[in-house]
């Protein structure tokens, strides 16, 4: 991840701070996506993934604390202009004995890779925000076995 403010790596900056309001940058939402994943006393799993684009990605890490279980799905190919791939996950814990049949999609999305607006998480949003609060209603889409 690249923390650099200002100067010749504005581009990466994940706030803009040449306006009387700070504006959030594709980096932010990065950053505050991963955060939802990344937690203290997490560790990695291995999947079995599969996809039909090979520049897809899938991370798997679990919460020690909770036991919950966090899938990232990285679509890394900004050259296609598709939204239709599939990527199938598969999680073999056995540690906790436990198994369950739902989980939750929360995505982060946008128009393009080189957007500046219109990005959303779980159907949050930064755009036109001035208390630097998201608006919008946090959406997680189920999902069923």
């Amino acid at each position: 991840l690249n923390f650099h403010w200002g100067g010749n790596y504005a581009s990466f900056a994940p706030l803009s701070t040449n306006v009387s309001i700070p504006v959030v940058l594709p980096l932010f939402y990065g950053f505050w996506f991963i955060t939802q994943a990344i937690v203290p006393n997490s560790v990695v799993l291995q999947p079995n993934f599969t996809s039909t684009n090979n520049l897809i990605r899938a991370h798997v890490l679990k919460d020690l604390n909770s036991g919950s279980i966090k899938v990232v799905v990285v679509h890394k190919d900004s050259t296609v202009n598709q939204t239709i791939a599939t990527a199938t996950v598969t999680i073999q814990d056995y540690s906790s004995g436990q198994f369950s049949s739902t989980a939750s999609i929360m995505r982060l999305t946008g128009p393009n890779c080189t957007a500046s607006s219109g990005i959303s998480i779980a159907g949050q949003t930064f755009d036109n925000t001035t208390d630097g609060n998201p608006r919008g209603i946090r959406k997680l889409e189920s999902i069923k076995d």
